[in-house]
């Protein structure tokens, strides 16, 4: 249900950065590993169907993977998520309930029906989200083996920066570079505050990594192993996807976030790596 994506090197802001192609996975996002590893790990006999919350890739992967698995699963979604991430999760069958409410709240309104032989599977925080993620660097251990890189790595809830975090833990010359907007930037707020800290998001182009704060899970290992957070602006996240468009690579805002961070900062001689993720 998985496949193996490719790092390929692109030209961007006159600078030469790799990108892990997560945007041609199957349904274009990584989504998919952390959700398939928490189905594996914990839907056991007593449940029967799937509910999740969820603004957009981790909605679509779940109702495909439960699609494959003839499990029945309803999604909760925030007013915010797009007509066209909507159709994709009801085109695997799934239960679409649209709420007007932000994410953080539709995954509080998620977690109270996950129960009975209801299973709840989260978008982000949880150790076996994180677990599953990792894959996106092992399958490529190789490449970071010799090299001098940073790694630039979008974030909202936080599970694929950690599974990258807790991955290069004992990599000494990869330094994990955590990427948001300054619109979404839950995670430099806890940073500086030294605890989870929640700030309230008004209006975001970058709808993917709008979480109102870290998880409980992810914000401990971001916190201690990551090199560094920065933010970028919107209006640079729209530039460059626009030069990524002139290239034929169609991403959601948030899974450009990453290659704008790279484009934004000097790293000197070091090689940039950013993840792409989601597509249109």
């Amino acid at each position: 249900m998985i496949i193996k994506t490719k790092i390929e090197k692109i030209k961007i802001e006159n600078k030469e950065i790799y990108v892990k192609r997560e945007d041609t996975q199957i349904n274009k996002s990584f989504k998919i590993r952390g959700s398939l590893n928490f189905i594996k790990k914990n839907f056991t006999d007593k449940y029967k169907r799937i509910v999740i919350a969820s603004s957009g890739n981790h909605g679509v992967q779940s109702s495909y993977l439960a699609n494959k698995k003839g499990i029945p699963i309803t999604v909760y979604l925030p007013k915010m998520t797009s007509k066209e991430k909507i159709k994709r999760m009801e085109s695997f069958g799934a239960n679409v309930i649209v709420l007007n409410k932000k994410l953080s709240e539709s995954i509080e309104i998620a977690k109270t029906k996950g129960t009975g032989d209801a299973l709840y599977v989260p978008p982000y925080d949880h150790d076996d989200i994180t677990e599953g993620n990792m894959s996106v660097w092992k399958e490529d251990r190789d490449f970071y083996l010799d090299k001098e890189i940073d790694l630039f790595v979008p974030v909202g809830g936080g599970s694929i920066a950690a599974s990258a975090c807790k991955y290069f833990s004992n990599f000494e010359n990869v330094r994990v570079i955590t990427v948001e907007t300054n619109k979404t930037n839950s995670l430099q707020k806890s940073i500086e505050n030294g605890k989870i800290t929640k700030i309230n998001i008004t209006k975001t182009i970058a709808n993917g990594i709008a979480t109102s704060y870290p998880g409980e899970t992810t914000f401990p290992i971001i916190q201690k192993y990551s090199y560094k957070n920065i933010s970028v602006k919107e209006d640079e996240l729209l530039k460059i996807m626009k030069e990524l468009e002139k290239k034929g690579i169609y991403l959601d805002t948030a899974g450009a976030v990453g290659i704008t961070g790279a484009a934004k900062y000097d790293s000197g001689k070091r090689i940039q790596v950013a993840l792409f993720s989601g597509g249109k």
